[in-house]
Formats: structure tokens, C-alpha cells, sequence
């Protein structure tokens, strides 16, 4: 629900937080029966004569719904790494419209609330920098690889803070990369244990995606992207891998 409200930039929820008066906490928590007729208590108190907006009645609702303001905001946190994690490439550009709406809950709720919200937009561009710095060191000298391991040269990650994304369970077991995939992946964790010790990459394989060519014995080639357990999958119907 909370994704769907947040999803339209022309929307009324939207358009309640680009309003100037902060949301209070919301209904009493003691108050078990919200009338149809609450309207939100606000911060400021000089704007409590003015007549109470759409879309701020439902911004407060939506909040009392999840009991505080703390809650709502862990939920949207939750939204945002859908987002941010959607995409099945590596991140190329800044999330503007998310920045947008993590400014806009930061006048509403204030700044602590939405500082692990920050830090997941923080390693949006520091994900950029680091592989902007190590991709080019992965790279080996020209002819020294047939073009298949240069491909697979082409590495990059989204690295996130541990501790300020929620988690990201792995919804099967754990599998075996190729080696044509795991040894640049070892390569790209030792590059940026150099660039920025003492921190470490843990990766994720399941969060993982793949670009492949496959060629088929009757010929053509079809080039898709999958995740990393599909490209596994796939390897094994690769008689350059064997067992």
C-alpha cells in the first residue's frame, strides 16, 4: 500500500509531504477509536486554523495505521530498497526521485528517523566511485584472455552498509558460482579490500545478475540477463566448465 501511495510523484500523499506543516505523531496512542472525523495534530501551531488538506489527512491516517511515525518510516525504508535494488543492472545515475522523498519525510519526521534511509542513498554513490576506481584494475592485459574471460572481466556491485538495509534473505540455498564468474568476483573483493580497508565485501550471490550470450550447436546466439542462480544453471550446459 505504502509503495503504491509513494509511487506517484502527481499523487495526493505526494503532494502532502511537499506541504509546510510536520505531522505530530499522529493519533493518541491511547486513543483506540480513531473517529472519521480526526483530523492531525500539527507542530506548528499558528497553522491549525487553516483548513486541514487532503492529502495531509491522509498522509496522518496512513501513519496512525502503522501506529507511529517510526513504523511508517521503517516501511518506507523497507519501499526503498525495493527500489533501489530493482534494477537488474549495477547503478549508473543518482536515485533523484528517491532522494526527493527522503528529503520530504525528513521535514516530516524529522532527521533521525530517516538517517539509515540516507546512508542506503549514500552507497548509491559510493557504489558508483568504487567501481568507477576498480574496474579498470580488473581489466588484464590485451590478448592475454580469450573473450569470454574479458567479458566476464566486466564486474561491478552495489554495495550496501551492513546494518542500515534491511535484511535481504536468500529465498533458496546457497549454490556454486561458474568459474568464469567467481574468479573476477574474488578478484573485485580483494581490489576494494585494498581501496577501502580495513572494510570487506560479503556478496550476496542470490541479489546477483548476470549478462550472458548463449550459442546454440545448431547456431545463433541469444543474449539475456539473468540472476546469478539461473547463470549457474546454465553453466552446467557449458561444456568449457565440465564438472
Amino acid at each position: 500500500m505504502l509503495a503504491s501511495l509513494l509511487g506517484d510523484p502527481g499523487g495526493e500523499l505526494h503532494s502532502a509531504l511537499k506541504t509546510g506543516a510536520s505531522l505530530a505523531e499522529g493519533v493518541d496512542e491511547d486513543d483506540e477509536d480513531l473517529r472519521a472525523d480526526w483530523t492531525p495534530a500539527l507542530r506548528h501551531p499558528h497553522q491549525s486554523a487553516a483548513p486541514p488538506q487532503r492529502g495531509l489527512d491522509n498522509l496522518a491516517t496512513l501513519v496512525s495505521l502503522y501506529g507511529s511515525g517510526e513504523v511508517f518510516v521503517g516501511e518506507f525504508r523497507g519501499v526503498l530498497s525495493e527500489r533501489l535494488l530493482a534494477s537488474t543492472s549495477p547503478w549508473t545515475h543518482a536515485p533523484s526521485a528517491e532522494l526527493q522523498q527522503v528529503e520530504l519525510l525528513k521535514i516530516r519526521f524529522g532527521d533521525d528517523f530517516l538517517s539509515a534511509c540516507e546512508v542506503m542513498l549514500k552507497d548509491v554513490q559510493d557504489s558508483r566511485r568504487a567501481n568507477s576506481s576498480i574496474l579498470p584494475q580488473l581489466q588484464p592485459p590485451q590478448g592475454t584472455l580469450d573473450e569470454r574471460e574479458e567479458e566476464a572481466c566486466a564486474v561491478t556491485m552495489s554495495i550496501l552498509s551492513e546494518h542500515y538495509w534491511p535484511p535481504l534473505p536468500s529465498p533458496h540455498g546457497p549454490f556454486t558460482l561458474p568459474r568464469l564468474l567467481q574468479r573476477p568476483l574474488e578478484q573485485y573483493t580483494q581490489a576494494y579490500g585494498r581501496l577501502k580497508a580495513p572494510r570487506t565485501l560479503q556478496p550476496l550471490l542470490h541479489r546477483g545478475s548476470v549478462l550472458l550470450e548463449l550459442r546454440f550447436q545448431r547456431g545463433g546466439a541469444r543474449r539475456l540477463r539473468c540472476s546469478t542462480l539461473q547463470a549457474s544453471v546454465l553453466a552446467l550446459f557449458d561444456e568449457d566448465e565440465g564438472e
